[in-house]
């Protein structure tokens, strides 16, 4: 059974690229050996046509690409995208993504769908005992915002560790904007964020950015 979801996994992927097809296929089975080899939920998204995906062909979790045929269906570049973690979200031109290079943890990642053109955005070093979590993406007025999470060994959240940060996709481009206790957030509009934000003060109070 699970080898039927993975092809209609992968299926999915085709239908995305190709809407209004008459007839299905699947594009490529990337792990002949294993029933998961693609992650979906949020883990996938188009940019120019192109479907970047969490994919698997035995080696660990990866961005992998597909333009709907074989040979255009490969590993984009060897970093490891964390389970826990499957988020991809093209935004202006780019791929953002959360990766661990080295057990280095968690951070953010840009591709611009070439392996030269994939890297690290920023790394955030934490003491042995704490691990990083990202979430909230959210593209606007051509940056990618998000939190950083800075979690104890018990997976708790350190007073202030919710960062708000900034990207434009370029190393210079990414840092912090301002730290909270807790916050969850969206954008509305085009030119701000609006963030439900608890500053360690006063409780959760909505702010804008």
């Amino acid at each position: 059974m699970w080898r039927h979801l993975t092809a209609v996994c992968i299926t999915l992927i085709a239908m995305t690229l190709c809407a209004g097809a008459q007839n299905l296929s699947l594009v490529k089975d990337i792990n002949p050996s294993t029933d998961e080899s693609v992650l979906m939920m949020n883990s996938f998204d188009v940019l120019n046509g192109i479907v970047y995906f969490n994919g698997n062909d035995g080696s660990g979790n990866k961005l992998w690409r597909t333009d709907g045929t074989v040979a255009g269906t490969y590993m984009v570049k060897d970093i490891i995208i964390d389970p826990s973690q499957w988020f991809i979200r093209a935004y202006d031109g780019k791929v953002y993504f959360v990766g661990n290079y080295l057990s280095d943890g968690l951070d953010p990642w840009v591709s611009d769908g070439t392996a030269a053109g994939t890297f690290r955005l920023n790394y955030y070093r934490v003491k042995r005992t704490e691990s990083k979590v990202l979430r909230d993406f959210c593209g606007m007025n051509g940056k990618m915002y998000f939190t950083y999470c800075i979690m104890d060994g018990q997976r708790f959240p350190i007073r202030s560790s919710y960062e708000i940060w900034e990207t434009d996709g370029t190393v210079n481009g990414t840092g912090l904007v301002y730290p909270f206790y807790y916050t969850q957030y969206t954008r509305s509009g085009t030119d701000r964020l609006y963030i439900y934000g608890n500053d360690g003060n006063t409780g959760v109070e909505p702010w804008i950015s």
